[in-house]
């Protein structure tokens, strides 16, 4: 191994190991103490793009929770007024069939009815116009979707639920493959003749008996049909000498009966009975439900239910558009029209509960056309019936939505959540028990660097015994020059000033020693029976500066002439001896080097004790 000063290795390693024990070091720290592995992207740029991603992962679930539950909300608030609204025409109807009792109610009590009519209805409307959240009206038809170009061949037209992207419309095509049929029978025989006959006529109201004496006409059976509609469900019509009796309603539910139980008639009905046809209607090509003329149709993006004109009896289309409305709500980490969840609430106000065929609410009101008074509470019955039905069948649709929609969002959004979470958490969050064992190595090995690079700093310093000799010590840094005492020694024992006797700082290489002014040497007769003036100055010295003096170097200039000199010198030397504490001395000649005649000569230049209160150990 080289031995060179300019360039230290060993001490460049050892600070390179130092710089990245104390960043290791640092880090440990900074995770310890706010929990996080990542805190820069220099800690891990991978990881933190991650976590990023991760992190707006989480807000997005987050707020879409948030939205859901305020959906939740909203529609609870909604549900609530209408089942207060159910309640009400459920007694509306108690009162719609109080007042069919004409034969134990008198016209005061029907009227008193009337007023308890009138303040329900009132109370349907105030509801349909309070019922609001944060603001916004629920049930008075704020909520429900718009549409356009809606001919005459679709009615009671009802929007359930629609996707409307942002600024565009939403086109539904109805198209009528087959229209819907009645339950008919058709009868040609003419005026009834020769035998009284009885027909036992049925329909999905009920059946009756109707009986038609001899020369009885075919206008004569169909007015007799017509008068019993309201029972069985049946209406007659007379073409020329025809006579054709059909169910009032459309659909396969719909029946028509008529049986002879006595008399004959010229010739029979075309049957004994006839069923009724449901219409064929597709939906933008899907094939929709119906229901006679009551067409609906559901999938993930509309559900729409509407009639189909009854004298739509050909294969027809039309086409009508949604240009916006109902109630929106993102529930999705992302927006987006998948996330959408939308639902149309519609006005529960008098005048739109009911339908177009038998009326709506408002007419069984006071001057309405159903009012109690009047003859049609059979038509008001089927207002109520249809009210009852479009609340309850919303309610239901709310509370679908509450529960499916809304809640079964909300639970996955919750699982989506804790797992994105954890994920992020691995990433980004510390862990404590391994953080905690790699600051404790790191505080080991910062130590241990900070010790081996004080010693790699020290090496170099080596180089200075093959510039020096063997007497000089690597550690010198204070010159004690002459030890004689000054010229005002006092006699007994006391300098007027120790500060005078220590020179300026050795240079790094020890090779440059600078000296006081020398004063003159005392004789040994002069310092008889006195205190050695060098052991006194070494000790005093060494007093005031304990931290500082690490070796003492003497100029020494006294010749040795004989043994008994050195003998001497030594003594003086010896006497400095005191506590076991060392101090290395060297003797030096006039230029400031060690001679060869002193090395020689100095083999008691070894280490001897010097007296230190504070027992700094000097080298």
């Amino acid at each position: 191994m080289s031995s060179v000063i300019n360039t230290n290795v060993s001490s460049l390693i050892a600070q390179r190991s130092l710089l990245q024990n104390n960043e290791n070091l640092n880090t440990s720290l900074e995770r310890l103490s706010t929990g996080l592995r990542i805190n820069s992207g220099a800690d891990d740029p991978a990881g933190l793009i991650a976590s990023l991603g991760l992190q707006q992962e989480q807000t997005g679930i987050q707020t879409a929770i948030n939205n859901a539950s305020l959906a939740g909300n909203v529609i609870g608030t909604a549900e609530g007024g209408l089942n207060e609204v159910s309640s009400l025409l459920t007694q509306l109807q108690g009162l719609v069939g109080q007042a069919a009792n004409t034969g134990g109610l008198s016209s005061d009590e029907v009227a008193a009815d009337q007023l308890q009519v009138d303040s329900i209805l009132s109370t349907i409307n105030r509801i349909s116009q309070s019922t609001s959240f944060d603001g916004m009206q629920l049930l008075n038809g704020n909520l429900a979707y718009t549409t356009s170009g809606v001919g005459s061949a679709v009615g009671n037209l009802q929007i359930n639920a629609a996707v409307v992207p942002s600024g565009s419309t939403v086109a539904v095509a109805v198209q009528v493959v087959s229209s819907g049929k009645t339950a008919a029978l058709t009868y040609q025989g003419g005026n009834i003749s020769g035998n009284t006959v009885t027909l036992q006529v049925a329909g999905n109201l009920g059946s009756t008996q109707l009986s038609f004496a001899s020369g009885s006409t075919v206008s004569q059976i169909a007015t007799a049909i017509n008068g019993v509609k309201a029972t069985t469900g049946l209406s007659a019509q007379v073409s020329a000498t025809a006579l054709r009796v059909n169910s009032t309603e459309y659909g396969s539910a719909q029946f028509t009966s008529i049986q002879v139980i006595a008399g004959k008639l010229k010739q029979n009905f075309s049957g004994t009975k006839a069923d009724g046809a449901d219409a064929k209607v597709t939906i933008n090509g899907a094939s929709a439900q119906v229901t006679g003329l009551a067409v609906s149709y559901r999938n993930a993006d509309l559900d729409v239910s509407l009639n189909i004109a009854n004298n739509y009896d050909k294969p027809t289309s039309s086409t009508f558009y949604i240009t916006g409305g109902g109630a929106n709500f993102q529930l999705g980490a992302e927006v987006n029209e998948t996330n959408v969840a939308s639902i149309g609430i519609s006005s529960v106000s008098t005048g739109d509960l009911g339908d177009s065929y038998n009326g709506y609410l408002s007419s069984v009101g006071s001057g309405g056309a159903n009012n109690l008074s009047s003859n049609n509470l059979s038509t008001s019955q089927n207002i109520l019936n249809s009210a009852i039905a479009q609340v309850s069948t919303l309610r239901g649709r709310l509370g679908a939505f509450q529960t499916f929609t809304i809640g079964s969002t909300v639970n996955s959004l919750g699982v989506a959540y804790e797992n994105v979470s954890a994920a992020e958490s691995a990433i980004t969050d510390t862990d404590f028990a391994a953080e905690t064992s790699n600051l404790t190595r790191d505080q080991i090995l910062s130590q241990a660097a900070t010790t081996v690079l004080a010693q790699a700093n020290s090496q170099p310093q080596q180089v200075l015994t093959l510039l020096q000799g063997h007497y000089v010590s690597k550690s010198v840094n204070f010159l004690l020059t002459n030890p004689m005492a000054p010229p005002a020694f006092k006699r007994r024992g006391r300098f007027l000033d120790d500060a005078d006797h220590l020179s300026s700082v050795f240079d790094d290489a020890g090779c440059s020693i600078h000296y006081l002014p020398e004063r003159p040497v005392l004789s040994p007769r002069r310092r008889r029976g006195h205190q050695n003036p060098r052991t006194f100055r070494l000790r005093s010295a060494l007093s005031s500066n304990p931290d500082l003096l690490r070796t003492a170097v003497f100029q020494q200039w006294i010749p040795w002439r004989s043994a008994r000199s050195r003998q001497a010198h030594d003594r003086n030397l010896r006497a400095v001896s005191v506590r076991g504490h060392s101090l290395r001395v060297v003797l030096c000649d006039g230029a400031g080097a060690v001679s060869r005649a002193s090395a020689r000569r100095s083999a008691m230049a070894q280490t001897y004790g010097i007296a230190s209160r504070q027992n700094l150990r000097v080298r």
